[in-house]
């Protein structure tokens, strides 16, 4: 199986056979006018698309992704919303829930914020490739639901030995991911290495429809 880049929002850890962790700083008060969905019955509707290294989008019709919320668990005391679905076309199931503006999985590993000042969540070092993620700064995003201003995260990654990480003499790529208040995810980027390192391309998701349960 090809090995995949990913900053997703699992926060799955890939390449990676030492990983250091870095907590969060003390949270902000949560933003009110944000929403992180909790709702029963939501769910999100994602296409994919091959990204060259010159920015073209080419759809893979193959690729199409569902996650839905299929009810709340308790899990050491605490309220998560449970996920079912697909992700790069393959079955995935997880649980997140809000902590003070820090959504995070059961672990406590953070998917992303919606309070925190950019920081570096985790770092992830295989002895040939860094992997570093980050939360990054928000950014207003075009999607298929107009202009929305997103809370990012992004995974910058690079060569243990400072040579270019792709044949384009790229240094350092960074992959991102995007969130927006009220909707939840709308898109996120991977790669698989071989394509990533040879031809400068990545992958990357739309929201092409979703429902809000009230």
């Amino acid at each position: 199986m090809k090995k995949i880049l990913a900053l997703t929002i699992l926060s799955l850890a890939v390449l990676s056979c030492k990983k250091d962790k870095i907590e969060p700083a003390e949270p902000q008060p949560s933003n009110p006018s944000y929403a992180h969905i909790s709702t029963t019955g939501s769910y999100w509707v994602y296409d994919w698309y091959e990204v060259d290294s010159t920015g073209n989008e080419t759809l893979i019709p193959a690729w199409k992704d569902t996650i839905r919320i299929v009810g709340d668990s308790t899990i050491n005391g605490k309220i998560f919303q449970h996920y079912k679905g697909t992700q790069w076309n393959s079955p995935i199931e997880y649980y997140m829930r809000d902590s003070s503006g820090y959504v995070v999985n059961t672990n406590g590993k953070i998917s992303y914020s919606y309070v925190s000042n950019p920081m570096l969540v985790s770092a992830h070092n295989d002895g040939y490739i860094h992997q570093n993620n980050y939360i990054g700064e928000k950014q207003t995003i075009n999607t298929a639901f107009g202009s929305k201003l997103a809370s990012t995260t992004y995974t910058e990654v690079s060569m243990v030995d400072g040579t270019p990480v792709n044949s384009c003499g790229d240094l350092s790529v960074r992959l991102y991911n995007y969130y927006v208040s009220g909707l939840g995810c709308t898109g996120i980027e991977t790669a698989y290495i071989s394509q990533f390192q040879a031809l400068c391309s990545k992958k990357r998701s739309r929201l092409s429809a979703y429902y809000i349960a009230p």
